[in-house]
């Protein structure tokens, strides 16, 4: 993965975290509110938050399954092919080396 998407989805999960976070801070300052539909909507809050941090647990145990599997790929491609790739990264390196001297 790209360090762009790696920092992306690094965002979205703080993001998430935050939500949740909020969200529970929220649910606690409502618990001295008296009232059947307090209970009711404070139990409604749990249980979504509940299925959210489940949810974003999922979701990051997914997100380091696949990055593992794609470094284990390039891995594998790399001690398959190790001329290939040093060739392809020193045309890598040529052109961004190119592009910053343009600067």
């Amino acid at each position: 993965m790209s360090r762009e998407l790696d920092a992306s989805i690094d965002q979205l999960v703080a993001n998430f975290h935050n939500v949740v976070a909020s969200a529970e801070s929220l649910l606690h300052a409502t618990t001295a509110e008296p009232g059947v539909h307090a209970e009711a909507a404070r139990e409604r809050i749990h249980d979504t938050l509940r299925g959210a941090r489940e949810q974003l647990e999922r979701a990051e145990a997914a997100i380091a399954d696949q990055a593992r599997a794609a470094v284990g790929a390039t891995d594998r491609f790399v001690r398959k092919h190790p001329w290939e790739s040093a060739a392809v990264a020193a045309a890598v390196g040529v052109i961004v080396g190119v592009l910053l001297s343009r600067k």
